[in-house]
């Protein structure tokens, strides 16, 4: 299992550059909830709007929630 943030596209530019697939680490489960860590610096997930998932050992994604990531 593991949990990842898909950074959601720009619709102005052809290429992204910004677009981003993350893997985060997971701290702890237990039962259905999951404690996870998000990536340390902006240089790895810079502010915005993400799609997080939990995906399984077969690579199946569970649905995505909206998520921001920021200052706090």
């Amino acid at each position: 299992m593991r949990v990842t943030l898909l950074r959601l596209g720009s619709t102005t530019h052809g290429f992204d550059q910004g677009q981003r697939y993350i893997n985060c680490t997971i701290q702890s489960r237990s039962g259905n909830t999951m404690t996870v860590i998000p990536p340390a610096t902006g240089g790895v997930a810079p502010p915005g709007w993400y799609l997080m998932s939990a995906v399984n050992g077969s690579g199946v994604p569970s649905p995505s929630k909206y998520m921001k990531v920021g200052p706090p």
